[in-house]
């Protein structure tokens, strides 16, 4: 069950804050750059993770601050920059097992979900609708709310 509000998805009141990040251990843009900033500690314990030999595309890492959960959903292996972002970079069978083991993990601890709008968009060139029937996918009888920055007209999203 997935519904898109308007918000900043850094201070949403879910137990769960889910992005996309590769296996690289950079987080230098758009959601991933702002819970760099407003959780530390998730990124602290990111490096420490992308720093090691483990093969982390398709897993997640839940790391516990300020009274939820940041999951970090390793969804692309690199980051491609300027004229190869139109490449696709973000793997969408990973992000969907990662999706997957982030269901599985909230529904054990009856945990709310919250993910950004449009993950990945723009930034990787997967096309963003692919993504959404992948989140339709994995959480169609589970919660899961979409947080945008801009306005929408509508308050969920069909496919």
């Amino acid at each position: 069950m997935v519904e898109i509000v308007r918000g900043d998805i850094a201070y949403a009141g879910e137990d769960i804050i889910g992005h996309l990040v590769t296996c690289k251990g950079i987080m230098g843009g758009s959601i991933a750059k702002q819970i760099k900033v407003e959780y530390p500690e998730a990124y602290s314990s990111y490096i420490t993770l992308t720093n090691s030999e483990i093969s982390l595309l398709g897993q997640v890492q839940f790391i516990q601050t300020k009274g939820k959960f940041i999951a970090n959903l390793f969804g692309q292996k690199y980051y491609k920059r300027g004229i190869l972002r139109k490449k696709q970079s973000c793997n969408k069978k990973a992000l969907e097992r990662a999706l997957v083991e982030l269901r599985h993990f909230a529904e054990s601890h009856q945990y709310s979900i919250a993910l950004p709008y449009r993950m990945s968009f723009n930034r990787t060139g997967t096309e963003y609708r692919d993504i959404l029937t992948i989140i339709h996918r994995v959480f169609a009888d589970y919660p899961v709310t979409l947080y945008s920055i801009i306005d929408l007209e509508n308050n969920s999203e069909e496919e």
